[in-house]
């Protein structure tokens, strides 16, 4: 399949109410870090398994997608290289390396989101089970906002947004550490685990408002939003 009718089927899964949310989200606006960036409304899952389709590409035209000015255009062109690097050979491989490295100016995704578990709610886990280092999906280090924030922005990102998280998961948690983070055998937790899965599932919407509610309180999370302010000189 030719470059062409690629971008021409991206045309026919386009929504420009998406592309509107897209652009906005992604600050393209004059002045933004995302500037004269050009979506038209193709979502992730949809660039996903439209890949699979398109193992045969070259690499020539893998190129010509990566320098367009659409941003869905180019995001596809990197699901496409990343499949062709996980199947090629040795030479292959050097040679989509080589493609990225001296395109990465078209390559300008400067957002960056880090999630990890909240300082108080880990220290009551740690101060209810000593084996909660050691299990599975516990936690061996805690990061205070401001300290994590310092740490990305040191390295050249900037905050721009973040909340708490996960709230409904922190008594879970609590319940675990307090019978012993690696039992499967006690009844609270495993029921627990349950409704954790179901409404994980299923999405309720009361579970969803309560959720949003305790999470000031109760967050088990930090989620932190960063954009790179000064990427390297990207043109179209």
């Amino acid at each position: 399949m030719s470059v062409k009718e690629i971008q021409k089927k991206l045309q026919a899964l386009g929504n420009k109410e998406k592309a509107k949310k897209h652009q906005r989200f992604f600050k393209t606006g004059p002045g933004e870090y995302g500037e004269g960036d050009v979506f038209i409304g193709v979502t992730v899952p949809e660039l996903r398994k439209l890949a699979k389709g398109y193992k045969t590409i070259t690499l020539k035209e893998l190129k010509q997608l990566l320098h367009s000015s659409i941003h869905e255009e180019r995001l596809l062109s990197l699901f496409l290289l990343i499949h062709r690097y996980s199947k090629g050979d040795e030479s292959k491989k050097k040679r989509i390396y080589e493609l990225y490295l001296k395109n990465t100016k078209f390559i300008n995704n400067w957002d960056l989101v880090v999630s990890v578990p909240r300082c108080w709610p880990e220290r009551i886990c740690w101060s209810l089970s000593d084996e909660y280092y050691n299990a599975n999906q516990g936690h061996v280090r805690i990061y205070k906002n401001k300290d994590l924030v310092s740490l990305f922005e040191s390295n050249g990102a900037k905050k721009w947004a973040g909340h708490f998280a996960h709230s409904l998961h922190t008594p879970y948690w609590w319940l675990k550490c307090l019978v012993g983070p690696t039992r499967d055998d006690s009844s609270p937790v495993n029921l627990y685990n349950r409704f954790l899965t179901w409404d994980i599932m299923k999405k309720p919407w009361i579970t969803r408002f309560i959720d949003y509610l305790l999470n000031p309180i109760l967050g088990k999370s930090i989620v932190l939003y960063f954009r790179k302010m000064k990427p390297s000189n990207f043109t179209f």
